[in-house]
């Protein structure tokens, strides 16, 4: 069991882990296929990437004479899918006494997202958060975003803490994956895209249903917030919903 003592710092994903946006990802994934396609590529074996990935392969593809035409026009179209959601996102129920909770204990807290930092500071902006690092996807290459471990390790540098002694909490298996790749301890919530059973297989030694449960089993041993509500998971393959961006 997690206890205060263990841990310096809490590290937390964005969608689907503090705030329930709904970003429409296969929408995502379906207009930068299209996308790709309308320049002659052959998306046959990226098709099951995640949408970052997709297009950065992408940009592998062209002369570098194309390159910033390319950056403009896809970033566009993530822009119009991410930023209609960070003016209606709302936190899940418990987040925002949990990270104040977390905070007056003496916990460092931060974030990491595949999500830009334009759609991140709307978001924050409209649910202010006691946190002290927010680590996008504008920080780190496309190749060091989560699964990979760079996000996390740039955020408790940031924090000032050990990656042993910090905790990555996340809906989805890349987050768990992240954790584990980055050194610290990890928790998965199933507030989000993820089950119980991919999340563990993920790696994660802690399954809550959402991250007030996490905090508060933190701080004082109980089992979270009564009467805190999760939204029912939409099916999806492996007991997930789109991998998102």
């Amino acid at each position: 069991m997690l206890t205060r003592e263990d841990l310096e710092a809490l590290v937390f994903d964005l969608d689907g882990t503090l705030v329930d946006s709904r970003i429409d990802f296969a929408l995502m994934r379906e207009r930068i296929l299209e996308y790709l396609e309308a320049r002659g590529m052959d998306t046959t074996s990226v098709a099951g990437h995640m949408v970052l990935e997709m297009i950065a392969w992408g940009r592998r593809q062209l002369p570098a004479e194309d390159h910033e035409q390319y950056r403009v026009e896809t970033r566009r179209i993530l822009h119009e899918v991410e930023h209609p959601h960070a003016a209606s996102a709302d936190l899940f129920p418990g987040v925002q006494e949990a990270l104040e909770a977390a905070q007056q204990a003496g916990l460092r807290l931060g974030i990491i997202t595949r999500s830009s930092q334009p759609y991140t500071d709307l978001l924050l902006a409209r649910h202010p958060l006691p946190l002290s690092v927010v680590v996008t996807r504008d920080h780190v290459e496309t190749a060091h975003l989560k699964p990979r471990p760079e996000q996390l390790w740039l955020a408790l540098r940031q924090l000032g803490a050990a990656p042993a002694r910090g905790l990555m909490v996340g809906d989805h298996p890349t987050d768990i994956q992240c954790g584990r790749a980055a050194g610290t301890r990890v928790a998965g919530v199933l507030s989000g895209s993820g089950d119980e059973q991919c999340l563990r297989d993920a790696g994660a030694e802690l399954v809550a249903r959402d991250v007030a449960e996490v905090v508060w089993s933190i701080l004082d041993g109980k089992s979270g917030r009564p009467g805190a509500q999760v939204p029912p998971l939409a099916g999806g393959e492996g007991g997930t919903r789109s991998p998102g961006a």
